[in-house]
């Protein structure tokens, strides 16, 4: 191996991939607030350790979230690792 190489070091890191931080969603009209969601998906986490998310600070058990006008803050944590991403909804 070359020296320098740490991959096996390197800690896993939980991460937030959907919604993506920054992404801007707007309801789309006519269509039923039930089918108007995103996908809350992470990478990463530990596999003894489910994700658990909270949408500005209240916990969700569902993996898809129903879009709601104004700045939002989506967070997941498992196993001590956590991800936040902010996204905007119009």
């Amino acid at each position: 191996t070359a020296a320098g190489h740490r991959t096996a070091d390197a800690p896993s890191r939980l991460t937030i991939v959907s919604p993506v931080d920054g992404d801007r969603y707007q309801i789309p009209p006519g269509v039923a607030a039930r089918y108007a969601t995103i996908a809350l998906r992470a990478a990463g986490a530990p596999a003894d350790h489910p994700v658990r998310w909270t949408v500005d600070g209240i916990p969700t058990t569902k993996t898809r979230w129903p879009l709601l006008k104004g700045a939002h803050r989506i967070r997941a944590t498992a196993g001590g690792m956590s991800d936040e991403v902010r996204i905007e909804v119009k």
